[in-house]
């Protein structure tokens, strides 16, 4: 019990870090866009993939898979298991390094835009630090000692938020190019990056002690075994966690291109390009909605499933899918009945509202798939999920450019929902038919749907009203309709689930947040 109340904890401070660090990064996108423009905003986030990348491996894939391997060793053969993982990471890392650093013309011709060269080079560094960040972290994780990783992500996040603001700041004082801007943006990444591996130096210093001297040659079927699984299971992690991003770099590839094979203009196109982009700093918090409350009790699975308490084991699966696609659904049709508001208060105008609209609807489609990869890595630990995640990125590829090249960037939003419904479909086949039983009970889909189309509607309404009343729509009066919205969308969902009952009591009561809520 002692070790479960530590685990929960360590993910509840996981979860708040998460939280934090996943909101600076969403929210400081929109003074960037503010300050550099559209263009700017375009240089910043053709690259940004790869910077994400990077983060998502040194935070989340590899300290995930370095933390499985930790909690499943001995302490004795921890300075091993470290060792041994090192020299698989480090290959991989270098390699990454050493490709954008010295491609990076090639890969910027392919994007389309030969410029956008030094600003590859300048994102490449932070590879390098990968090794140290997710050793430290995945170490510590498997000790279920959060704080580290916790301490490290929030530092690493507010020193390079900071300088980015502080870098765009310069750009409209200063006569510098967009290019020299989204240069200096992306060195911010790495010098992030270096605080976060210094604070977790700090741990690892103090710690030592327990790790002890290898003993055993690298020869040995360990080591093979450890290969084996970075392969799979550590890459395979790593992948799910990144999945937006690699849906991001594929539109770095051709939502530009497309544009220009659609007879735009190269500087209209980067505008577009750039208008497309407000989507991210929306879906970032959408899925921080959807995905930190359930996450927390998502280590569970594992345990109940080890230990062949199978009832357990659906009935939480069921918990946490139910309150996923509660708050992620509720997140996705709030934002996309605030949308065109909420792009003229954040952004100045209300350009591309169509497309972000249809692009919020991958909140609520991205949570149920994190949550249903989990489900199923919960009782395998083989490539699982593999396929489904490749065809759906397959398909993001192939039509990508040509719905670009036809109806524009909404083109690309409608491919990236039906890119993630596939790969909903075909994970969705693997998971347990129990789950699904009661999961797609008829009465809980009624009220689900009725409750999301009155939030929904009310919150539409009551933002047409707003603006009646205060006439003609600026950045301030569309800010105040906003607030009024989400008012009366809270207030919509909480009343549902007190009168409507769609929790259970038991699920009511499984869920320190909602119990609180309750009373």
């Amino acid at each position: 019990m002692s070790q479960t109340n530590k685990f929960i904890k360590g993910a509840a401070l996981l979860s708040g870090a998460a939280f934090i660090t996943k909101l600076l990064s969403a929210l400081y996108k929109i003074p960037l866009q503010n300050l550099t423009g559209n263009e700017g905003f375009y240089v910043y986030q053709q690259v940004y993939p790869f910077y994400g990348i990077a983060s998502v491996l040194a935070l989340n894939g590899f300290p995930l898979y370095i933390s499985k391997l930790i909690s499943e060793s001995n302490e004795e053969h921890h300075g091993e298991v470290i060792k041994r993982t090192q020299v698989w990471v480090t290959l991989f890392s270098i390699s990454a390094f050493l490709f954008l650093f010295f491609l990076s013309s090639q890969v910027a011709q392919l994007m389309g835009d030969g410029q956008l060269a030094p600003v590859i080079r300048a994102t490449s560094v932070i590879y390098l630090f990968i090794p140290f960040l997710s050793m430290g972290r995945g170490y510590f994780q498997g000790l279920m000692n959060m704080k580290p990783t916790a301490l490290s992500q929030v530092a690493e996040q507010l020193v390079r938020v900071t300088l980015l603001i502080v870098v765009a700041l310069l750009f409209a004082k200063m006569d510098l190019s967009v290019y020299q801007m989204g240069t200096w943006a992306m060195r911010s990444s790495w010098i992030g990056a270096l605080v976060g591996t210094s604070v977790v130096g700090l741990f690892f210093i103090k710690s030592r002690s327990h790790l002890r001297p290898s003993t055993l040659p690298m020869g040995t079927p360990a080591y093979s075994e450890i290969r084996k699984r970075f392969l799979t299971e550590g890459l395979a992690l790593t992948f799910m966690s990144s999945l937006l991003l690699v849906f991001q770099l594929i539109d770095s590839f051709t939502v530009y291109n497309g544009l220009i094979d659609g007879g735009y203009p190269s500087t209209q196109a980067m505008i577009m390009k750039g208008v497309y982009d407000r989507a991210q700093p929306f879906v970032q918090v959408g899925l921080v909605l959807g995905v930190s409350v359930a996450a927390s009790t998502l280590p569970l699975l594992r345990n109940d499933h080890k230990a062949g308490q199978r009832e357990a084991w659906v009935r939480n699966s069921v918990r946490i899918l139910k309150l996923t696609a509660l708050l992620s659904g509720a997140a996705s049709v709030g934002l996309i009945a605030v949308m065109p508001w909420l792009n003229q208060a954040l952004f100045q105008d209300q350009s591309g509202t169509q497309a972000l609209q249809v692009y919020s609807l991958s909140v609520l489609i991205l949570s149920l798939i994190h949550v249903m990869f989990a489900i199923i890595h919960s009782t395998s630990s083989s490539l699982f999920g593999w396929g489904a995640l490749m065809s759906g990125l397959v398909f993001k590829a192939a039509f990508n450019t040509i719905a670009v090249r036809t109806v524009g960037i909404v083109g690309s939003s409608f491919v990236t929902v039906v890119s993630l419904m596939l790969i909903f479909f075909l994970l969705a086949k693997q998971l347990d038919k129990a789950i699904w039983d009661e999961v797609l009970d008829t009465s809980f889909l009624l009220k689900y749907s009725l409750v999301l189309s009155i939030m929904g509607l009310g919150v539409y309404g009551t933002l047409n009203m707003s603006q009646s009343a205060f006439g003609t729509s600026n950045r301030l009066t569309a800010l105040v309709s906003i607030l009024i919205g989400v008012f009366v969308g809270v207030t919509i969902i909480i009343a549902a689930l007190l009168k409507l009952d769609i929790l259970t009591k038991e699920e009511w009561q499984s869920l320190a947040l909602l119990k609180k809520m309750k009373k």
